[in-house]
């Protein structure tokens, strides 16, 4: 009788409790980590970092590069950006929407380290026109730069409202623990009948 109220408890299936702390200690074993906030405000706070880099880049433009360290200090920005972004697309629950996000700050990044080494050569040229010249590709890169931010933004803003209000999360795929419980509990009732059979 022992065996068989053995075998039946065996059958149940784990509650979601069970299943959490597996898929915790499973993360932990792979060297996954946790997040003090969600990936979605993570993203929020790195779309407003990267507005602010892009109105530096804005006052660098309008002021023709009067101050020289706007871009340098718009590209640590978006570096620090995408960092943060990075760091949430690889938590415990895997964002891919905050690993695009990382990679689009590293492009604005790019651009706007451009732009920066552009100008600074522009102070170095001897000859008026061709500083004029650098001086010119550099705010028509900070312009690019400016305007692919506020559109990937929007667009952000945009899917993180359409996500939220569907109730859902985009995540890297995951290995679920349903299949290991299903074989567990289609393996046991076999063994129960046979068990029963016995007594």
């Amino acid at each position: 009788m022992s065996q068989l109220l053995v075998a039946l408890v065996k059958e149940l299936p784990p509650s979601n409790s069970q299943l959490e702390d597996l898929r915790r200690a499973r993360n932990n074993a792979v060297g996954y980590y946790s997040l003090p906030m969600q990936e979605r405000e993570v993203r929020s706070l790195a779309r407003a970092g990267s507005l602010v880099a892009a109105s530096l880049l804005s006052i660098n433009a309008i002021t023709f590069h009067s101050v020289h360290n706007l871009s340098w200090a718009a590209t640590v920005l978006f570096v620090v950006v995408a960092l943060g972004n990075l760091a949430a697309a690889f938590s415990e629950n895997l964002s891919i929407r905050c690993f695009l996000a990382s990679i689009t700050d590293l492009g604005l990044a790019l651009g706007s380290g451009m732009a920066f080494v552009l100008q600074a050569a522009a102070l170095e040229m001897q000859s008026p026109a061709v500083s004029m010249g650098l001086n010119l590709v550099a705010v028509v890169l900070e312009i690019l730069v400016i305007a692919a931010n506020l559109g990937l933004s929007l667009c952000g803003a945009a899917a993180d409202e359409a996500l939220e209000r569907k109730g859902g999360r985009c995540r890297i795929p995951q290995v679920e623990l349903t299949p290991e419980t299903e074989t567990v509990t289609h393996s046991t009732p076999t063994t129960v009948g046979r068990k029963s059979r016995r007594l």
